[in-house]
């Protein structure tokens, strides 16, 4: 996004949380950090979170990751874990213990793998399975979120920009 779009969506940030006061420099890093991401993503990201019951101005990292949110449910990869293990259930059903499932979210496939596909299917005790399962492939999610951002800001330029420009403390500068 342009610069223009970013600061429009922190001005946004800036109207919904009335009571947040942050700097002009403040105001340029959350613009800056903004920038590598799709005006419009970062703008429904956002509008999601002013819309949630928090009582103050989210950090980047929230941001980021509710942008990331909406990039995964705007190309089918971001699904809950409920969503997740209906689509295990599923396959349960019909592919069986004896035949590997192939799934379309990564996330999904690597929580699977992790448990093991014949202990998914075989182990007595599904609320225990179902709950291990949940909170691996949350972590997967999460983590395949996090390798997608990482991939973003390492070839691009704007990472390496606000390295440049992003002030770190009083008459400081990254090369101080």
């Amino acid at each position: 996004m342009t610069a223009t779009e970013a600061s429009k969506i922190v001005a946004m940030l800036m109207a919904g949380y009335p009571n947040w006061k942050p700097t002009e420099d403040g105001l340029r890093l959350y613009a800056k950090l903004l920038e590598p991401f799709d005006a419009e993503q970062a703008q429904r990201a956002v509008m999601t979170l002013l819309y949630s019951p928090r009582e103050f101005a989210p950090p980047v990292g929230v941001i980021v990751e509710a942008i990331n949110v909406e990039k995964q449910r705007a190309t089918g990869q971001f699904m809950s874990a409920e969503e997740a293990w209906a689509e295990v259930v599923e396959a349960i059903r019909h592919v069986g213990y004896y035949r590997q499932p192939t799934f379309e979210n990564e996330a999904l496939t690597r929580a699977v793998a992790a448990i093991d596909w014949k202990e998914i299917c075989t182990n007595p005790n599904v609320e225990a399975t179902r709950a291990h399962f949940m909170r691996i492939f949350d972590m997967m999610q999460q983590r395949q979120m996090q390798d997608s951002i990482g991939l973003m800001l390492s070839g691009g330029e704007p990472s390496r920009q606000l390295e440049n420009e992003a002030p770190i403390g009083r008459g400081m500068s990254a090369s101080t």
